[in-house]
């Protein structure tokens, strides 16, 4: 579910709608991963078949991004009934209910923590390879 490609609400400028434009597209791309990372196993069984389907686990640095996801939106949201809102959003069906102006507030208010905490999944996990690459050891 893509809410990045509806370019409709209200815009004071260009440079308004451009920040707008990349506020919801961060916003998005970290929703989905947060939730394909909720999908994954903790415990996947032996298959002795060597052909067979090997799905992914839920690792150390899945639980870790899962975290600092959850970490950052009860941050910039700083409500429990907001931070329950956004569980409904990213989530998928439950959020159409919400009310237009309390996803923007949501969508802006995170979108600009996830930008500056690096949570966007190809940064996210780029920083964590490169870490593991090193020995460990943050560069």
């Amino acid at each position: 579910m893509r809410h990045d490609s509806l370019d409709t609400g209200v815009f004071e400028s260009y440079g308004d709608y451009r920040r707008q434009k990349r506020e919801k597209s961060i916003f998005w791309r970290v929703a989905e991963a947060y939730r394909n990372t909720r999908q994954l196993s903790p415990v996947i069984a032996i298959n002795l078949d060597p052909a067979g389907f090997v799905g992914r686990k839920l690792g150390a640095d899945a639980i870790e991004y899962l975290c600092d996801i959850e970490l950052a939106s009860g941050q910039a949201l700083n409500s429990p009934a907001l931070y329950r809102q956004w569980l409904e959003l990213v989530q998928g069906e439950e959020g159409e209910n919400l009310a237009p102006a309390t996803k923007e507030l949501i969508v802006h208010r995170c979108a600009r923590l996830y930008s500056l905490h690096g949570l966007l999944p190809r940064l996210y996990f780029r920083r964590i390879r490169t870490k593991a690459g090193r020995g460990g050891e943050a560069a």
